[in-house]
């Protein structure tokens, strides 16, 4: 295993390669706070959480109506409704 011994700096060979490497690809250490990018898609993530937990709260309400039986259902026309009656026998014109 290599040496690791802290230098006069008070860093450790590995730091330093660390720090070279950052240097020569000009990247910066993550130390700073969010960029407005990463916070605009931060807000948008928790609004869209927001509304799927609302509609979770929303189905399980519908479902325990159901359940319930309190939801009303129409009755079925008897024999065919007028709106089917004034359809033509053939449509497309075969």
């Amino acid at each position: 295993m290599e040496n690791l011994s802290p230098t006069p700096a008070g860093q450790t060979e590995l730091q330093q390669i660390k720090q070279e490497i950052l240097s020569e690809l000009g990247a910066k250490p993550k130390a700073g706070p969010l960029n407005w990018g990463s916070l605009l898609v931060t807000i948008i993530l928790l609004a869209l959480t927001a509304l799927s937990i609302v509609q979770v709260a929303q189905s399980y309400t519908i479902m325990n109506k159901v359940r319930a039986g309190g939801g009303t259902v129409a009755p079925a026309a008897a024999g065919g409704s007028s709106a089917n009656s004034a359809m033509p026998d053939m449509v497309g014109g075969c």
